[in-house]
Parts: C-alpha cells; sequence; structure tokens
C-alpha cells in the first residue's frame, strides 16, 4: 500500500479518503495490510480482513452500500472481518465487525444480497436494523 501524507496520528487535517483510511488502517489493524484486488477499499493481512466504505462530508445523514461481491468476501473469509464506515471530513468511523452484522442480518432476516447503510450520527443508529452503533464510533 502506498504511504500518504498524512502527517502524525490524530494530527488528520485535511486528508484525502485515502489518506483517512491509512490513518484508521494503522491505528486500528497495524501496518502489514495488502489491498485485496478488485477491491479499491479491501485490505488484508495474515488475520485480519478490512473493508472501507466513506462518506466524505459534513452531513447530518450517513449512507453507504455494501455491494453482494464484497460481502460475500467478507462473511465467507476464515479471518477477522472488519466493516469501517468513515467520514473523513468529520474524521471518525464506524468500526464493525462481520459477525455483529451478520447478527443484524439475520435477527431483522434482511433478504438482500447487498447491505444498505443508513445512519444518523446524531443517535449512532443504522436505520435498516434499527440498531445503535455507538459503540462501534472512533474519531481520529
Amino acid at each position: 500500500m502506498s504511504t500518504a501524507t498524512i502527517g502524525p496520528p490524530h494530527s488528520v487535517g485535511s486528508v484525502s479518503a485515502e489518506g483517512f483510511v491509512e490513518v484508521v488502517l494503522r491505528e486500528r489493524f497495524g501496518t502489514d495490510f495488502r489491498r485485496v484486488s478488485p477491491y479499491r477499499m479491501m485490505f488484508e493481512s495474515s488475520k485480519v480482513l478490512v473493508y472501507f466504505q466513506n462518506f466524505n462530508k459534513e452531513t447530518d445523514h450517513l449512507w453507504y452500500r455494501i455491494t453482494e461481491n464484497p460481502w460475500r468476501v467478507l462473511t465467507s473469509s476464515k479471518k477477522e472481518a472488519w466493516v469501517c464506515l468513515t467520514n473523513p471530513a468529520e474524521r471518525f468511523a464506524y468500526i464493525i465487525p462481520v459477525e455483529a452484522i451478520q447478527s443484524c442480518v439475520m435477527r431483522t432476516r434482511w433478504s438482500r444480497t447487498f447491505l444498505e447503510i443508513n445512519i444518523d450520527p446524531a443517535s449512532s443508529r443504522w436505520t435498516e436494523f434499527d440498531w445503535r452503533i455507538e459503540k462501534y464510533l472512533a474519531h481520529f
């Protein structure tokens, strides 16, 4: 993975979405990661798989979609898998284990092959699952 000029941890400034992803990946998961082709924002180490979705503007409503193919890769992996829903503009991310998302998928009987993700950042609520995700919120 290429290294962006992003400054020391916790001083993200006006970093690009890719630069912010690098900060989150390094601070939360370490440095021994490579991109998983063909996904621009999926990274793996020997034990961990991490997929990023970015919504890069200040807002009172976050929207993400994890399409069928990356979701299948995440849920079928034998590695510890994570989804990171980031907002670089506001310097935060929801860092959620795939296992926790799968529990909500089963609980709500979500039948689509992709994930629709609408989040109210004020309450940290994932609308489709009526799920409060504040415990997964991290500021950078």
